[in-house]
């Protein structure tokens, strides 16, 4: 036996990581699969509508702009692609505020476009991450280590 009369009281570690909040060594990023997913189908989304764009523009210049009709279909178009091509890299830069743990409101904008069908990257492909995603980023826990 010890002559120490503390001994009996355990005193806190003070270089210990606080008992509520998760330890970031030990415990992983639990975005990290819905994020990889998300950003690899959005890239690739990217991509594709990069590779479309001459088509796009070719069937543009053939429209007929002098009748009502024809500029509805020319303002549709450029809409639609510069829609996408924002919602896309919206989901890439929110995709990896997730993947850093930063941005707490990018990474839950690229979530609920991701769960958006005509927004979603690869369209319906992207549909399954985006929830789980969004049900991850509603967890206390996980709202927590963004801050």
């Amino acid at each position: 036996m010890s002559d120490n009369a503390f001994r009996e009281f355990e005193t806190p570690n003070p270089y210990a990581a606080p008992s509520g909040l998760p330890d970031p060594l030990t415990s992983g990023n639990p975005l990290l699969v819905p994020a990889i997913v998300l950003l690899v189908l959005s890239s690739l989304f990217l991509l594709i509508q990069i590779a479309a764009l001459p088509n796009q523009i070719v069937r543009l210049r053939e429209v007929d702009t002098s009748t009502p009709e024809g500029a509805g279909e020319m303002v549709g178009g450029v809409v639609a692609v510069v829609v996408w091509a924002v919602a896309t890299m919206a989901v890439i830069v929110g995709s990896i505020c997730m993947l850093l743990l930063k941005g707490y409101r990018s990474a839950f904008s690229a979530a609920v476009l991701s769960a958006i069908p005509l927004c979603s990257p690869c369209f319906v492909v992207g549909i399954p991450f985006g929830i789980w995603a969004l049900i991850l980023l509603r967890r206390p826990a996980v709202r927590h280590r963004f801050r």
